[in-house]
């Protein structure tokens, strides 16, 4: 399909001529089109189609903004809807003749929702495929890729430049005033409507950018069914990847930015693959280079940054130094994080830090090797003896039996805090003692 013309820069607008007033022109009832033979050649094959008087366009109430036409191609036996394009400046500085852009109606149905329920088809133009050729047609594809005119008012043609601006994305070239130049040419002058390899080549776009942007170029101009598959099956795999980063709130809009850049050869494979880890990993070593920081920005894409490793930070700190001194900010543990993912000897060069601190916070254990948990552990059961419940570690009177890490001492302190805090098990036992005493000290006491 040829790409429509859009560049305002490289077009001179003016009014177009009154219309003079309708004369008699062949139109059809619509028929189910035959296949299209060559079509190409100056002779015309009778119209099968009953004919009738033309009416103007208003009188067609085609339901379409702006103002829409419908052409018949006696050839073919097929309709159109056409709108005229504000004639050009070509390449050797002449001003083109009238050019219209058309999309096919497919078939009867869509014929019928475009002039309404009950309403006869009428041609403002008839003619042969040369004909249509001759006044410049641009084939744009069938009705169904019009944009959607429900919520539109006026011309499409004040549009067009938003419908080019999406269609760069992944064409560029369609920007450059030679192409839209040829393409508008090539549409006037060939059946086909195509613009050559060697014309292509001639455009300042081609000239300028590189050789995978411009293989691109070409495939979608040779080959634009596999064109096609490409751009959607790196979108495939980009979103995959994203995913499979941790980057699982990723939009439409970032996946395809990124994805085309591979695709329209403006990144390589090596290129994704490292913007995909800068984009998950914010303490990665690659970072999101300068267009898809621009990109983000403007989009207001915040990812969801991976957490691998976070959780090995975590265990790692709660082993070593326990809630009391292990308890980092998220934003500690995140960049730890980071470098540990970025550095395969991370871990156990962490450990040893560990096994500072843990030496530094709890000098009464001379052996470096033994952790915070290790040390913990039995003195947990040990006042759990003493009080009759498991304490929490982060109790002030838990981290002094870790510190002075002697059973005696531990063992007093623990009774000594038990009877002050009203525990019952430590009064109890503190009553009992008291109670056996005063019965040994009276004479005949049992």
């Amino acid at each position: 399909m040829t790409q429509r013309p859009g560049d305002a820069d490289n077009y001179v607008y003016q009014d177009p001529p009154p219309k003079p007033d309708p004369e008699p022109v062949p139109t059809a009832e619509y028929e189910d089109p035959a296949p299209a033979g060559d079509n190409s050649g100056s002779s015309s094959t009778a119209s099968t189609a009953t004919t009738t008087q033309s009416t103007s366009n208003d009188d067609s109430q085609l339901i379409l903004p702006g103002s829409p036409l419908l052409w018949f191609n006696e050839d073919t036996d097929e309709w159109w809807v056409v709108y005229e394009v504000p004639q050009t400046t070509m390449p050797d500085g002449s001003t083109s003749t009238q050019v219209f852009t058309a999309w096919l109606i497919p078939d009867k149905a869509d014929l019928t929702a475009i002039v309404g329920p009950g309403k006869t088809a009428k041609a403002d133009f008839s003619g042969t495929t040369e004909d249509f050729t001759n006044k410049g047609l641009v084939d744009l594809g069938e009705i169904d890729e019009l944009r959607d005119f429900d919520n539109l008012e006026g011309d499409p043609f004040d549009t067009w430049v938003e419908d080019m601006a999406v269609l760069a994305q992944t064409r560029p070239w369609i920007l450059d005033p030679d192409w839209v130049a040829l393409a508008v040419q090539a549409a006037m002058e060939r059946a086909n409507g195509r613009v050559s390899l060697d014309e292509i080549k001639t455009t300042k776009w081609w000239k300028e950018n590189s050789g995978p942007e411009r293989a691109w170029m070409e495939l979608v101009n040779g080959d634009p069914k596999t064109a096609e598959m490409m751009l959607e099956n790196n979108r495939i795999n980009t979103r995959a990847r994203l995913e499979a980063a941790g980057v699982n709130n990723a939009t439409d809009e970032l996946v395809y930015f990124m994805a085309d850049q591979l695709t329209k050869g403006v990144w390589s494979a090596q290129n994704l693959t490292s913007q995909v880890i800068a984009v998950s990993d914010p303490y990665a070593s690659d970072k999101i280079n300068d267009e898809l920081f621009d990109f983000m920005a403007t989009s207001g894409f915040t990812p969801n940054a991976t957490q691998d490793q976070e959780s090995t930070v975590r265990d790692l700190l709660q082993e070593w130094l326990g809630p009391m001194y292990g308890n980092w900010s998220e934003t500690d543990i995140a960049a730890k994080a980071g470098e540990l993912r970025n550095d395969p000897d991370g871990e156990a060069g962490f450990v040893e830090y560990l096994k500072d601190q843990r030496m530094a916070m709890y000098p009464g254990y001379a052996d470096r090797n033994v952790s915070y948990a290790a040390a913990a552990r039995p003195w947990s059961t040990f006042l759990a003896n003493q009080w009759g419940f498991v304490p929490e570690e982060t109790d002030d009177v838990f981290q002094k039996v870790m510190q002075v890490n002697d059973p005696t001492e531990a063992g007093k302190l623990a009774r000594r805090t038990g009877f002050d805090r009203g525990y019952e098990k430590v009064v109890n036992s503190a009553l009992t003692g008291i109670s056996t005493g005063s019965r040994s000290n009276v004479i005949g006491a049992v």
